[in-house]
């Protein structure tokens, strides 16, 4: 099973998205939390919850770790049909009951019937606006059920499920009823495809008559909400191939294995023709004897059934025994469900001997068509097998064309993939650690500048500061139609960063032009007031976006947005923390007070090993026995999170074309095989008339590559073009390089050749007189 579908039901899961027709956020397929209510006001009778994902902090035998929460509502179980184990799913989630998962169950007690004892906890507070003091104290909640825990893949991770309370909603407020905040998740489950579109067609009307939008007087034209909020019904099951990138993987993974099976169904037609010129004799015996033509073409297409059943099973087997090893090189968690994935398996079995017979078919129809008489005799035979094996050889050619357009592809991606890794991004990612263990609210400010003024006093540490980084938690945000002060024709959206004291520094950057923030220049709350200057430095895109001739000439120049004024006094050279898919925009950056609050802390260090500066920055932090857990990543993790479905799909693509190439090695060596048997008589005769054994081999080789040689001219149109569209995708990319071609096709016809060489050799060695009285 995969992603959701492994939840009985999950076809009827529906969830409510919301985007916004301004917006470039990545954040989909949630919704305000009111939508729900106002959705039910409408449509009554709805069966739904929201899900509000709360980070808690649990004591596992000492050692704290922080775990997601997730709070629903009391339909929760009807919507998503979690099996529990223990306990009673329908007063699991009343007032002062937690459900958990056994993972969640077995870590923390050791054991499954814990129903009734108490789980203590810590609420963070997550997308609490304003935390209330005694939030975030240690609360005991009793344990009314134990569900089984889902897959590692699920696209929700529940581990502890709570019920969401009036009172814990209107600690979200004034953003819980806002019709444009997209923080939470709502889920209906509807009868069918047909209710769901009709929910779908009233949902314009309900964001248009009900909630609240704040921003309503700024549309033009008095445009209704929903021109601008746009929420829609999608099912949940395939949401995951929302994120391109994955429906990429998941696309290369499918097409793969369709390769892989269509190159081996070309093996097994090689198979089948080989075989059926060896059984004309036999087949025109049994037409004598009266066997007639239906009888044999069941019996020969019940022999190819057959057989592939058999390799099916052992195909199996096979998958299972790799599957461990394919999932540590990924990265993933693959397993085979006989229950769940029974269907499945039917379909492949079904296809396995589906293409089987259609491999056979060909053979055998022109078997049974034989004349019986005629084909007794040897030079029948003979003619048979040369006029064969020119359809055995356009097969190899199609298999290695498939074989060199796929090392091509994992050249031309591997390449583009360390280049990802190793590029210059306008600062140095190693000697750099981040960490948003200071964004917890149970810190106050007091308690965090201590901390980072002790980090800063120790040995190896350059420096620390916090504000915008790259990773997970990046998230670009934008001021739309911004203006020179001096021309006001010249528009443009500028993504405006918060840095605190010495991030830039912290990072890496220096100036190109003017100077970089300091504390004087720190914007107080609210970022952007009516009618002030705020100083802020931009990257060299934005002077390029707003016409400057240079950055000298942006310095003391401002742009404006809705009364403010932001005036440049440093530009900096353009760099990367966002995606490398992405082009890197026009940017402003400004000095914001508090930014460890909302931002990673960094840390740069020098002189020291990553391992060593980790144990020194951890043990000051226990010395403060907060129950907090630290937790750091590396400037290459940080990046590394923006190419791991890349990782992925090369990693995918590497193995599909070993596998491939293996299948196709089999079908090289078969081919081979037959045709030097096939040729014995006449390689005696050519050395008999003193052809020498290296001759007769480069003879060989040239037939047997001939098809391989062919393969690559088809194959470098077809891996241009696949590897020119990839590519495009980035906005810092390589270019697309002979070498990648000459690569993938120099492998593959060095395979080739290390496939067939030794049968040639063999056979050229073969002595005249015995070559001449084979049979």
């Amino acid at each position: 099973m995969t992603y959701d579908r492994w939840l009985p039901g999950a076809g009827a899961i529906y969830r409510i998205t919301t985007d916004l027709a301004s917006s470039r956020s990545q954040l989909r397929g949630n919704t305000s939390g009111a939508a729900f209510d106002l959705i039910r006001m409408r449509q009554a009778g709805l069966i739904g919850t929201r899900v509000v994902t709360n980070y808690v902090y649990l004591n596992y035998r000492g050692r704290i770790a922080e775990v997601p929460e997730f709070l629903v509502d009391g339909d929760f179980f009807r919507v998503f049909d979690l099996e529990v184990i223990t306990g009673d799913r329908e007063s699991a989630l009343s007032p002062g009951q937690i459900a958990i998962s056994e993972a969640v169950a077995l870590k923390h007690f050791g054991r499954l019937d814990v129903v009734g004892r108490n789980l203590v906890h810590r609420d963070t507070g997550y997308q609490v606006p304003y935390l209330p003091k005694d939030l975030s104290q240690a609360r005991s909640y009793r344990v009314g059920a134990v569900f089984r825990t889902p897959p590692a893949n699920s696209s929700i991770p529940f581990n502890i499920v709570r019920r969401l309370t009036p009172d814990r909603m209107a600690l979200y407020e004034p953003n819980w009823s806002e019709w444009g905040r997209r923080e939470h998740q709502t889920f209906f489950r509807l009868s069918s495809p047909q209710a769901a579109k009709a929910l779908d067609a009233q949902l314009d009307a309900i964001v248009d008559s009900s909630g609240r939008f704040s921003q309503e007087e700024y549309l033009p034209g008095n445009l209704p909400r929903h021109k601008y909020v746009q929420v829609r019904v999608n099912g949940w099951a395939g949401a995951h191939l929302a994120d391109r990138k994955v429906a990429a993987t998941v696309a290369a993974a499918l097409t793969l294995g369709g390769l892989a099976f269509s190159v081996a169904l070309l093996n097994y037609i090689n198979l089948t023709i080989a075989q059926a010129t060896t059984r004309i004799r036999e087949i025109a015996v049994r037409k004598a004897f009266g066997a007639g033509r239906m009888v044999l073409l069941g019996h020969l297409l019940a022999e190819a059934a057959l057989i592939c059943g058999v390799v099916w099973l052992l195909g199996l087997s096979l998958a299972e025994l790799t599957l461990p090893v394919i999932n540590s090189a990924i990265g993933m968690q693959l397993a085979l469900d006989y229950a769940g994935d029974a269907f499945l398996l039917a379909a492949i079995l079904s296809c396995v001997i589906l293409g089987a017979g259609v491999a056979a078919l060909y053979p055998a129809q022109r078997l049974v068509k034989i004349d019986a008489i005629r084909a007794l005799a040897p030079v029948y035979v003979s003619l048979a097998g040369r006029l064969e094996c020119a359809a055995r050889y356009t097969l190899v050619f199609v298999q290695f064309t498939v074989v060199s357009c796929l090392l091509t592809v994992v050249f031309g991606l591997g390449s583009q993939l360390r280049h990802m890794q190793t590029s210059d991004i306008g600062f140095s990612r190693s000697g750099l650690l981040l960490t948003v263990s200071l964004t917890s609210r149970m810190l106050d400010e007091t308690k965090i500048s201590d901390l980072m003024a002790d980090w800063r006093k120790v040995p190896g540490v350059v420096s620390v500061s916090s504000g915008v980084s790259p990773g997970e938690y990046f998230r670009p945000s934008g001021l739309p139609d911004m203006t020179r002060s001096d021309k006001r024709d010249v528009v443009a959206r500028v993504n405006v960063f918060d840095v605190g004291k010495d991030h830039l520094e912290t990072l890496g950057l220096r100036p190109l032009v003017g100077r970089s923030l300091t504390i004087a220049d720190m914007a107080p709350p609210p970022a952007y007031p009516e009618a002030r200057t705020i100083n802020v430095v931009v990257n060299r895109r934005l002077i390029e976006t707003f016409g400057f001739s240079s950055p000298s000439e942006a310095l003391g120049h401002s742009l404006d947005f809705e009364g403010s004024h932001f005036r440049i006094v440093g530009v900096l050279p353009d760099f990367r923390i966002d995606a490398p898919s992405r082009p890197i925009a026009a940017a402003m950056y400004q000095m914001e007070p508090e930014t460890h609050i909302f931002y990673d802390t960094v840390i740069r260090f020098d002189g020291e090993s990553e391992e060593v500066i980790r144990a020194r920055l951890e043990a000051v932090w226990r010395a403060k026995r907060w129950e907090i857990p630290l937790a750091f990543r590396s400037g290459e993790e940080a990046f590394g999170v923006y190419y791991l479905e890349d990782q992925r799909l090369v990693k995918l693509l590497t193995g599909g074309a070993l596998v491939v190439g293996l299948i196709c090695i089999i079908g090289l060596y078969g081919l081979a095989a037959f045709s030097t048997s096939a040729r014995t008589a006449e390689i005696g005769i050519r050395k008999a008339m003193g052809a020498t054994r290296w001759s007769v081999v480069r003879l060989l080789l040239f037939q047997f590559l001939k098809p391989v040689l062919l393969a690559n001219l088809i194959a470098w149109p077809v891996a241009y073009v696949v590897l020119d569209r990839w590519l495009k995708q980035f906005d810092d990319r390589v270019p697309l390089s002979l070498w990648f071609f000459l690569a993938g096709s120099g492998i593959s016809v060095t395979i080739a050749v290390l496939t067939v060489a030794g049968l040639s050799f063999t056979a050229a060695g073969a002595t005249p007189g015995r070559a001449l009285r084979h049979e």
